[in-house]
C-alpha cells in the first residue's frame, strides 16, 4: 500500500515540514466507493461506511492518520448507500436508511460503537428513506428529514432518534417534500433545510425554498427563498453563525456556480461571490481558519478537478489546487489536526475511486 508523505512526516513528528495550501496523497481505500459516509471518531481515526462499488457495500474501513493506512472495520448489518452517518455525543456513529437494491429502500438504522468495534441495532424508521438528511440536535437527538423511498416522489416526513431509548418518533412534517437537500444545525439550535428536488409525473423540479425546524416548538417555518432553484448543493455553517450555500443543480435549469449566505438573525438571504465554475454533487468543509473548502462534483463538462476556498471576510474565492482523478460524491472530513481528508468518489458517469488525498490548510 502507498504510504503518503503526509503520513510519514506525521509519524516522524515533522508535520510542520508540509507546505500549507497543498494536497498530498495518502493510503488508498481497500475498496473504491461512492455515496458512502465518513465520520471522525473520538480517537481521531476516520470511519467510512457503505457506499457503492460494483454492488451495494456493507463493508466499512478505518483510516489511521498516524500511519496513513486503511483497515477493514466490522461490516454493516445491511449493505447501503445514499444513507447518512452522524456522530453522537457519546462518540458512537448512527447510520440511517439508504438503499441496497435499485428498488429497495431501508428503514433500518445501526450504531457503531468505537470502544467495542461493533455495530448494534438502532431501531426502525417510520418509513424507508434515502437521500435524506440527518442532523444532531443540541439535545443529543438526531433529526432525520425528507428523502424518498421509491423513484421520484419526495418525502416531507421527519423523525427523531433518541439514543437513550434507542427508538424513533415522528415529528412535524416539513412544509415541502424534498430530497437532495441540505440540513444545517444553526447556533440557536434550529435546523436550516435548503433546496432539494421533487418529482411530479416524471418531471423533476428543483426547489428554491428553505425552511427552519424549531425542536422546542416542533414546528417548521419559512426561511425565505433563494433567487434560484438548486439541489445537490453544499451548505456550511460559518464561524459567524451564517450558512454558505454553494452550487447545485443537475436538472433544469442546470448546474450553477451561484452562492448564497443565510443570516438566521434576519431570516434573509444575500448573494455571495459565485464559484469560479458551476458544480453539484461536491463536498464542502469549514476549515479551522474560518474559510470554506469546496471539492469535487460535476457540471456540464464532466467531473470538476479544481478545489476552491471561500473567504467570508473578503467574499472571495481562491484556487486550492486540483485533485486527480476528478470525481464527485466523495467523502470529506476535517481531521483532528485541521487537515482535510477526501476519500473515494465516482468518476463522471463512471467507476468508483479508491484514491485518498489530504489537504493542508
Amino acid at each position: 500500500m502507498v504510504i503518503a508523505l503526509v503520513a510519514l512526516l506525521m509519524l516522524a513528528g515533522a508535520s510542520t515540514a508540509l507546505a500549507v495550501g497543498h494536497w498530498y496523497r495518502t493510503g488508498r481505500l481497500k475498496q473504491g466507493r461512492y455515496l458512502a459516509t465518513g465520520t471522525v471518531l473520538p480517537d481521531g481515526r476516520v470511519l467510512v461506511a457503505g457506499g457503492f462499488q460494483s454492488r451495494f457495500l456493507a463493508t466499512t474501513e478505518l483510516y489511521d492518520p498516524r500511519t496513513g493506512k486503511w483497515s477493514y472495520g466490522p461490516p454493516l448489518y445491511s449493505p447501503r448507500f445514499s444513507h447518512t452517518a452522524t456522530e453522537l455525543y457519546d462518540g458512537s456513529v448512527l447510520v440511517v436508511g439508504g438503499a441496497n437494491l435499485t428498488t429497495q429502500y431501508l428503514d433500518s438504522a445501526e450504531r457503531y460503537l468505537p470502544a467495542t468495534n461493533q455495530w448494534v441495532y438502532a431501531g426502525t424508521l417510520s418509513v424507508p428513506r434515502d437521500n435524506h438528511t440527518a442532523t444532531l440536535l443540541n439535545s443529543g437527538k438526531v433529526l432525520v428529514a425528507g428523502g424518498f423511498n421509491r423513484f421520484g416522489p419526495a418525502l416531507k416526513s421527519a423523525e427523531l432518534y433518541d439514543s437513550g431509548t434507542n427508538s424513533w418518533s415522528r415529528v412535524a412534517d416539513m412544509r415541502v417534500p424534498r430530497y437532495h437537500h441540505t440540513a444545517t444545525l444553526l447556533r440557536n439550535g434550529r435546523v436550516l433545510v435548503v433546496g432539494g428536488e421533487q418529482d411530479h409525473s416524471g418531471n423533476f423540479i428543483l426547489l428554491k425554498g428553505a425552511e427552519v425546524y424549531d425542536p422546542t416548538r416542533n414546528k417548521w417555518t419559512s426561511a425565505g427563498r433563494l433567487p434560484y432553484a438548486t439541489a445537490n448543493q453544499t451548505a456550511t455553517l460559518l464561524k459567524n453563525g451564517r450558512v454558505l450555500v454553494v452550487g447545485g443543480g443537475d436538472r433544469e435549469p442546470g448546474f450553477t456556480s451561484r452562492a448564497e449566505i443565510y443570516d438566521p438573525a434576519r431570516n434573509r438571504w444575500r448573494a455571495a461571490a459565485p464559484l469560479p465554475q458551476p458544480r453539484a454533487f461536491g463536498v464542502s468543509v469549514l476549515l479551522p481558519n474560518g474559510r470554506v473548502l469546496v471539492v469535487g462534483g460535476y457540471n456540464d463538462r464532466g467531473a470538476v478537478a479544481a478545489a476552491e476556498i471561500y473567504d467570508p471576510k473578503r467574499n472571495r474565492w481562491a484556487f486550492a489546487g486540483n485533485l486527480t482523478p476528478a470525481a464527485g460524491r466523495q467523502v470529506a472530513v476535517v481531521l483532528r489536526n485541521g487537515h482535510v481528508l477526501v476519500a473515494g468518489g465516482q468518476l463522471y458517469q463512471g467507476l468508483p475511486v479508491s484514491k485518498v488525498s489530504v489537504y493542508i490548510p
